[in-house]
């Protein structure tokens, strides 16, 4: 906004005869303040001091355009759809030396039609009247979101397909938008059994700009239609092994329907023991998740096949002294049972003799009530308790000739006893010498196979009836001066014997 100029510039050929020294101008700078004619002087000095002073106006113009800067800008639409821009907003720091006088835009209005980018164009006109333009855009924005309105109070009846489509007209109750609506949707579109009782729904409004504003309402929705019940013709369980068993309703369950879901399944009894044992007549109920019910009969058969627990304990048992004993299943049986009850125990043998003893491998079978059959093992062991009866008889033996006699515990026996029979016999002394002369007391002890004895004492009378061997010799005796002479038997008894020793020897004259 400055112009300089020089004396030279204004100098029109000013002269003089011995030659010009200086030009000087009165004014040589100015500004945008100095537009026009201005009024200077042009001092002329001579190389001798002399100078003259004249007159030249010096007019000063400004031609430059100012400097125009714009800006983008984002403008958004009202609630009816309209925006305005001015220039200010567009102009972003446009310039000029000697200041701008206006500015202009090409375009300030905008509408729905306008959303999107506007070129526009700005105009800057400076004091001086020199015009620039620029280019710019102008985006329209759309932000408003639709005005969504929703009917309410809706109720709504499932039908047999248990589907019932929802459309937008159903739930849009005078939706609208400040630049139009482009669609309009509801969530969920169809109503099924998974809605029963208050769903909301969801109208979805979206403008032509894309604004999207959503909106809920409740939707009551009934079922009332009810299930039909179908069991099975008839179904057959099992006591368990506590003589009960517990049914689960579906298992009754042949092909019940309902138009949306059986929520639960009722039976009158579902617990059964021993004593409903066969047909049993119950009421099977199919309930919707509506509340709706219906209801049929079907039969429960119900068996036992479970067979008794068979406990037994191993006895023994003593024969009596007839050799015989007798047991009962009560004895063999440790508290078997069953799931119901027990019919009958029997056993495999019940009666033992002697030629049991010991232990013997039998059977209890065990039958309940509904034919169910087991069978346990057991050990009876037969026993002889009873000892046998001793009876010996007194004996009289000889000593032979060596001086000894034997008796035999056979010998002794006379009428002994035993249930089972005797196995030994046994006597405590069967030898007998010189010393045992006279009356001896003998035991004899009988043993049977069980290895009970019993003893009795007898008397063993020793008699010695074997007369000595008498060996005499010869001898010859000498009549002394007295005219005798004594002899002796051991001078005559020589080599005399007997078995148990000779007590005395005798001579007719000594």
């Amino acid at each position: 906004g400055t112009v300089s100029v020089t004396a030279a510039m204004v100098n029109n050929g000013s002269t003089d005869a011995c030659g010009i020294a200086s030009l000087s101008l009165s004014n040589t700078s100015f500004t945008c303040v100095n537009i026009g004619a201005n009024a200077v002087t042009l001092t002329v000095t001579d190389v001798n001091g002399n100078s003259r002073i004249g007159s030249a106006t010096i007019t000063v113009l400004d031609t430059i355009t100012p400097v125009v800067n714009t800006q983008n800008v984002t403008v958004y639409l009202n609630a009816a759809g309209t925006a305005s821009a001015t220039a200010a907003m567009v102009n972003n720091g446009s310039t000029d030396a000697c200041g701008i006088a206006s500015m202009s835009l090409s375009t300030t209005s905008f509408t729905c039609a306008n959303v999107g980018a506007n070129a526009v164009t700005l105009t800057v006109t400076d004091v001086n009247g020199n015009v620039r333009t620029g280019g710019a855009t102008i985006t329209v924005l759309d932000t408003i979101k639709p005005t969504v309105n929703v009917t309410t109070g809706i109720v709504l009846y499932l039908n047999a397909s248990a589907n019932i489509p929802i459309t937008t007209a159903m739930i849009n109750n005078g939706s609208s938008d400040n630049c139009g609506i482009a669609s309009m949707s509801v969530s969920p579109s169809t109503i099924n059994c998974s809605h029963i009782g208050i769903t909301p729904v969801t109208l979805t409004v979206t403008d032509v700009n894309g604004n999207i504003q959503t909106r809920t309402t409740d939707v009551v929705v009934f079922d009332p239609i009810a299930p039909v019940a179908r069991p099975k013709a008839g179904v057959t369980v099992y006591l368990n092994a506590n003589g009960s068993v517990v049914i689960n309703p579906s298992i009754l369950d042949s092909a019940s329907t309902d138009n949306c879901t059986i929520t639960s399944r009722v039976i009158s009894q579902s617990t059964f023991n021993c004593s409903n044992l066969g047909n049993n007549t119950i009421s099977y109920t199919v309930q919707d998740q509506s509340g709706n019910a219906n209801a049929a009969n079907v039969i429960v058969t119900v068996l036992d096949s479970i067979k008794p627990l068979v406990v037994t304990q191993n006895i023994s048992v003593n024969l009596n002294s007839a050799g015989s004993a007798s047991i009962t299943a009560a004895q063999i049986n440790n508290g078997s049972s069953d799931n119901c009850s027990i019919s009958s125990l029997v056993l495999s043998k019940s009666t033992f003799s002697c030629a049991d003893l010991g232990a013997n491998n039998i059977t209890l079978t065990v039958t309940d009530a509904n034919g169910n059959v087991a069978v346990g093992n057991a050990i009876v062991t037969v026993v002889d308790v009873t000892s046998p009866v001793a009876r010996p008889r007194n004996l009289t033996v000889y000593l032979n000739a060596s001086g000894a006699a034997t008796i035999t515990a056979v010998m002794a026996d006379s009428a002994s006893t035993d249930n089972c029979g005797i196995a030994s016999r046994a006597i405590n002394t069967n030898l007998f010498t010189c010393a045992n002369r006279g009356s001896n007391t003998v035991i004899l002890t009988v043993t049977d196979a069980a290895n009970n004895s019993h003893s009795a004492n007898f008397t063993v009378t020793v008699l010695d009836t074997i007369r000595p061997i008498v060996a005499a010799q010869n001898i010859t005796a000498y009549i002394g001066t007295t005219g005798s002479v004594s002899i002796t038997a051991a001078q005559v008894t020589a080599s005399s014997s007997d078995n148990c020793g000779i007590a005395s020897a005798v001579i007719s004259k000594s």
